[in-house]
C-alpha cells in the first residue's frame, strides 16, 4: 500500500448505485487518472454500459455485493471475506465510499485491511441527534472508522462537527459532488429586456412536481405581468433555455446539485433556488438571487415579482453567480479539494 517510485498511488471508490458514479464523478475520476493514479471501481449494481465508460477513462471495475442476501447465516461472513480479498488484491492507499451503502459495508473492513486512508464522500447525511435510529446507529459506527469525511456543503460540515456523537476530531472536508468547467462554460451575455423579461425552469425530466410548482407561479404571475415568458429545459438540455433567460428558477425539493443549475451559474443568470441542502448554497441572498420554500408556488411567484421590479439589478447579480461558479463550482476546485481530501496529491503530474 506504499506510493511507488512514479509517486502512483491506489484509489477504491465504492458505490451501490454505479450508474450516479458515472454520471457525477467520471471528471475526478479522469482527473485522478491523468495525475497517473490507479483507479479501481467496487459496485454491487451490475450495469454493463456504465462499467463500459468507467473502463473507457482508466478504470477498473470489480461487481461484488456489498451486504448478504437470503437467509444463509454464513452469507454474511462470505461478503466480508470477499470485500477483504479484493482490498487486500489492489492494495489502495485510499478506499471512498460514494454512499452510505458502501460505506456502511467497507470502512471496518478496510480499516482492519490496513488501508492507510477510508474517506466517506458522502452527500447527505440524515442523522438526527434525538433518538437515532438503527441506520442511524450504523452510519455513526461507520464514520468513528474512518479517517476523513467529504460532504457537500459547508452547512453540512458545522451540523457535523457540532453533533454530540462526534467525538473523533478528524477532518471533515467541503467539496461539491459535482462540478462545472468555467473554461468550457464561459459567462452568456443577458439578453435584451426589448421583447419582455424571461424565466427559465431547469430541473431533471423526471421531476413533475418542479415544472408544475413553476407553471402554476408563472400562470399566477402572468395575470400581473403578461409581458412575461416562462420556458422550461430538460436538465441534460438546458444550455438554449439558459441563454435566452434573464432569470433561472430550480423549483425541485431533491437535495442534489443538478446540471442546469450549475450551467445558469456558469453563464451568469441570477438563480431562484428551492430552500434545500445542496442547491441553497448557489445563492447567496440577493446577491446573486434569492431560495423559496420548496413546492411554495405563491412564494416562487413572489421572488420573480421581485426581480421585475428591480431590471437594473440583473447585471450585478448576473456576474456575482458567474463568480460563485468560478470560486465554488468550477470543476479543477472541485477535483482538486477531493482528491488532495482523497491523499492524491497532484505533486508527480506537476512535475511530469
Amino acid at each position: 500500500m506504499t506510493t511507488d517510485a512514479t509517486g502512483t498511488k491506489r484509489l477504491v471508490l465504492a458505490t451501490s448505485d454505479v450508474t450516479s458514479l458515472v454520471a457525477l464523478r467520471t471528471p475526478l475520476i479522469q482527473e485522478a487518472v491523468r495525475r497517473r493514479h490507479k483507479v479501481f471501481v467496487f459496485t454491487s449494481s451490475n450495469v454493463p454500459d456504465a462499467r463500459a465508460a468507467l473502463e473507457r477513462v482508466g478504470a477498473g471495475v470489480a461487481e461484488m455485493p456489498f451486504e448478504s442476501r437470503g437467509f444463509n447465516p454464513f452469507s454474511a461472513y462470505g461478503v466480508r471475506r470477499d470485500l477483504a480479498g479484493h482490498l487486500k488484491a489492489f492494495a489502495p492507499h485510499t478506499v471512498a465510499a460514494c454512499d452510505t451503502a458502501s460505506a456502511v459495508a467497507l470502512s471496518s473492513i478496510a480499516k482492519r485491511a490496513g488501508v492507510p486512508r477510508v474517506v466517506a464522500m458522502l452527500p447527505r447525511l440524515p442523522l438526527s441527534d434525538a433518538s437515532p435510529s438503527a441506520s442511524d446507529k450504523a452510519i455513526r459506527l461507520m464514520l468513528a472508522e474512518t479517517t476523513g469525511i467529504i460532504v457537500e456543503t459547508p452547512e453540512e460540515r458545522r451540523a457535523l462537527l457540532s453533533a454530540d456523537w462526534m467525538t473523533d476530531a478528524k477532518p471533515v472536508f467541503v467539496a461539491p459532488t459535482s462540478g462545472i468547467d468555467a473554461v468550457r462554460y464561459p459567462a452568456e451575455p443577458l439578453p435584451s429586456l426589448h421583447d419582455g423579461f424571461v424565466f427559465a425552469l431547469v430541473s431533471p425530466s423526471a421531476d413533475q412536481a418542479a415544472r408544475d410548482v413553476f407553471n402554476a407561479a408563472a400562470a399566477h404571475l402572468a395575470k400581473r405581468a403578461p409581458q412575461v415568458r416562462f420556458i422550461t429545459a430538460d436538465d441534460t438540455d438546458s444550455d438554449a433555455a439558459i441563454r435566452s433567460a434573464h432569470a433561472v428558477v430550480h423549483a425541485s425539493s431533491s437535495d442534489g446539485l443538478c446540471h442546469g443549475l450549475l450551467r445558469a451559474l456558469a453563464a451568469g443568470r441570477p438563480v431562484i433556488t428551492s430552500d434545500v441542502a445542496a442547491s441553497r448554497d448557489t445563492v447567496d441572498e440577493r446577491v446573486n438571487g434569492c431560495r423559496v420554500a420548496p413546492g411554495d408556488a405563491a412564494a416562487l411567484a413572489e421572488a420573480m415579482a421581485s426581480f421585475l421590479k428591480r431590471t437594473d439589478l440583473i447585471p450585478a447579480m448576473a456576474r456575482a453567480s458567474r463568480l460563485k461558479a468560478e470560486r465554488r463550482f468550477d470543476l479543477a476546485t472541485v477535483n482538486r479539494i477531493t482528491l488532495d481530501a482523497l491523499g492524491l496529491d497532484d505533486g508527480f503530474a506537476a512535475a511530469a
